[in-house]
Parts: structure tokens; C-alpha cells; sequence
């Protein structure tokens, strides 16, 4: 009984994990690199939503190079439960990178002023 591997085995096994490590960003730089891209693509996806809502018209969207690489929701909204109204959408969106909000709640900015 013969118990070498036949070599289109060993190389079908290798090519395989080639392609497999090639797909995989495995540094830092280029899983931040890959989550950069897929923010921008999630980004096309919210934008819509975004400009359908008049609440959400000084909301900007675009990519976090923090965290890895995220998505930036960044603007004003009127009040806490625009504010919460817009987390609850972009969360329904399933975005397949972290969220990195920045909003400035106009009502409570109001309320401090003296």
C-alpha cells in the first residue's frame, strides 16, 4: 500500500490555500484597507434612506479610519429621538462594519445657551 499523496493533490490542497490567504486580509493595514471599502459600499446603501427623511438633512455619511475602518454618521438632528430614530435605521441595515456616530443635538445646544 502506497502512502504518498498523489502531487495534484498536494498542489490542488496548496492552490487552495493560496487563494483562500490571498482573500483574507491578514495585517492591520490591509483589514482596515478592506473595512474602508466595505463602509464606502454601506455608505451608498444609507444615503438614500438618509435623504428621504427631512430630519436627517444636515447628516452626512462617510468612512471612519478609526475603529478599523467604519462608517461616520456625522451632522445635527433636532432632538434625542431623531437622534435615536436615525441609530435605529442605520442599525436595520445591517452595516457590516462598526458605526462611528458624531451628532450634535440641536435642542440640547438651545437648552445650554444662557
Amino acid at each position: 500500500m502506497n502512502a504518498r499523496v498523489p502531487v495534484y493533490t498536494l498542489l490542488a490542497c496548496t492552490v487552495a490555500l493560496a487563494v483562500y490567504a490571498a482573500s483574507k486580509p491578514c495585517t492591520a493595514n490591509s483589514r482596515q484597507a478592506y473595512n474602508l471599502q466595505l463602509a464606502d459600499e454601506h455608505v451608498l446603501k444609507l444615503e438614500p434612506l438618509l435623504k428621504a427623511d427631512a430630519r436627517y438633512k444636515q447628516v452626512k455619511l462617510g468612512r471612519y479610519t478609526g475603529q478599523g475602518g467604519a462608517v461616520w454618521v456625522m451632522g445635527d438632528v433636532a432632538d434625542p429621538e431623531a437622534a435615536l430614530a436615525l441609530r435605529h435605521l442605520v442599525d436595520t441595515t445591517a452595516p457590516p462594519v462598526a458605526v462611528k456616530y458624531t451628532l450634535r443635538i440641536l435642542s440640547q445646544l438651545e437648552a445650554d445657551t444662557p
